[in-house]
């Protein structure tokens, strides 16, 4: 009976993929290469604007993508709930960090916008990032008497 229900799942197992030959691999990569060039070539061309939005989507896209993995990974490690607020701590800094990189001279340079839209821009983040770690200073240290 066990073997042939073993049998039975085997011969329900989807077909095996069939194997790309080593000029299919490269043939498929080649032509994404070259989509990727021509793209990057026509954001380029599209001006300095555009071209500094494409470099902040890919940075944010690769954190998106490497903090699921870690998240996945941490989640999977303490299955009790894993890290708390793993991922919203992740994105303040990487708020943070994007904000000292380009800061007020990248904003102002490109977009030859006045220093009062910035600037009040500025001031509203650095608020919020200041009333964010007195809350979790003040929470961890509630945590701490408990």
């Amino acid at each position: 009976m066990a073997a042939a229900q073993a049998q039975a799942s085997i011969n329900d197992a989807p077909p095996a993929k069939k194997k790309r030959s080593l000029y299919e691999k490269m043939a498929v990569r080649s032509f994404f290469a070259v989509v990727m060039a021509i793209g990057l070539v026509a954001v380029y061309n599209f001006g300095h604007a555009w071209l500094c939005a494409f470099v902040v989507a890919v940075q944010v896209g690769a954190f998106v993508e490497l903090t699921h993995v870690q998240h996945d990974y941490y989640e999977n490690e303490h299955e009790k709930g894993g890290l708390k607020l793993f991922r919203s701590l992740r994105f303040a800094w990487l708020a943070v960090a994007l904000y000292v990189s380009y800061g007020m001279s990248w904003m102002a340079a490109p977009f030859e916008a006045g220093q009062a839209v910035f600037g009040t821009l500025a001031k509203y983040v650095r608020d919020c990032l200041v009333l964010c770690v007195r809350y979790f200073a003040e929470r961890q240290r509630h945590r701490g008497e408990s």
